[in-house]
This record gives structure tokens, sequence and C-alpha cells, in this order.
């Protein structure tokens, strides 16, 4: 349990400590603490260890856990929707501190969060699970390069998309939008680009999505088309 920081929510009990004696005590449980580095993050994130742990408002209680996290270099760091409570500064400042100790530090980071898209570029790989078995894995960026927005004229779209896997589809009077998983030729780009139609990369939050969507309806499988 030494080399693993499981950071969420605070129970009560621990919640009745002050802060300072909260650090303390992951200083003892965690065999790889960084002292210097919590308090250089303690100043970071401007937190008053002085006060009890409930005392502090939401977004603080959560840099608490932060900290811990952070300082602690576990070899295997989880963090539960880190961002609770964090306004858009401190949550890009967590996600910048994250990232610089990673690279000084590498060890397996595990973040569990609704907002994806914020933390795309935190990401090396996907796995998506459904029913216990691992129904998607892939590399980020291989999954980006796979997934597009497709609008135009109903009949130009229908044209290109009969021999693709369709993840999403909606339509605006004339106009067709649909979201397309898996790689474009050539021949496919150029009639893309010679008749006009908009072209664009799936979002990942709502690749995520739409994929879940097709593995749950049991439409998709095995990760690649």
């Amino acid at each position: 349990m030494e080399d693993i920081c499981l950071v969420k929510d605070f129970p009560n009990s621990v919640k009745e400590r002050k802060v300072k004696d909260i650090l303390t005590l992951a200083k003892i449980i965690y065999k790889n603490w960084d002292e210097e580095y919590k308090d250089y993050l303690v100043k970071e994130f401007n937190l008053n260890t002085k006060k009890k742990l409930l005392k502090l408002s939401t977004g603080n209680q959560t840099i608490v856990g932060l900290v811990i996290g952070l300082a602690s270099r576990s070899r295997l760091t989880m963090f539960d929707e880190p961002t609770l409570g964090l306004d858009a500064a401190m949550r890009y400042k967590f996600y910048n501190l994250l990232l610089e100790d990673y690279e000084k530090n590498p060890r397996t980071i595990i973040v569990s969060t609704h907002l994806i898209d914020e933390v795309a570029n935190l990401f090396e790989e996907v796995i998506i699970i459904n029913d216990e078995r691992i129904t998607l894995k892939d590399e980020v960026n291989a999954l980006k390069e796979r997934s597009y927005f497709l609008s135009g004229r109903e009949d130009l779209i229908n044209s290109i998309i009969k021999d693709k896997k369709v993840i999403h589809r909606e339509e605006f009077g004339s106009t067709k939008i649909v979201g397309i998983y898996g790689n474009l030729t050539e021949k496919e780009t150029k009639y893309i680009k010679d008749n006009n139609i908009e072209i664009s990369n799936i979002p990942l939050q709502k690749l995520f999505i739409y994929l879940t969507e097709n593995i749950m309806k049991g439409e998709y499988s095995n990760g690649r088309n």
C-alpha cells in the first residue's frame, strides 16, 4: 500500500484534522514522499495548512488531496475527480504540475474524470471496458486520426459513408452530419475536398460518448475498423 496513492474525497474522521497534520501523516505513509515538493505545492496553491480540513472550501479540500497525490510520488497514483470545486485557473495549474512532475518522475497515473476534453492532452492511451471486457484499447493520437465529423449534402455524405463505421448521425434541414470512425483513403479525402464536404476531428469526449453508445448497443468491438 505504501506504493499506491488513491486521491479521493476524505472521510469525516480525517476532515476533523488540521491540514498540516494530514500532510504529516501522508509523509509517514508514503515511502517516496517528497517533503520539499510538498512545501512548494502548498505555496503554489496558497494553501492554509493551519486550518482544519472541514473549515476549507470544497476546492481547497480538493487541493489538499492533489498535494498528497503529487508529493507522494507513489508508483501508482490514482486521482478520482481531481478538479472538484476548482475554478478553471486552478484546474489548469494542476494539469500543468501533473505533466511537469510526471516528466521528471515517471510513474503510473490514473485519472478518473468527466471532463475528458479538458485532460485529453494528459492521456497516452485509452481503454474502454464494457461488461468486464476490454472493448477498445488504443493510443489517443491513433483514435483522433481515425475519427471525423463530415458535414454536407445528404447525397454526397451517403456516397462516402456506405462502407464506413458511422458512430453518430444528425441532420439540419438538407445538411447531414455524421461521425465516422476509420481510416480515409486518398481517393476519399479528394472526394471530400472536391465536393466541399466539411471535415473535422471529433473531440475526444464526444468520441468516447459515441463509441461507448455503440459498444453498449453491440455495434462496435475490437478497437479497430
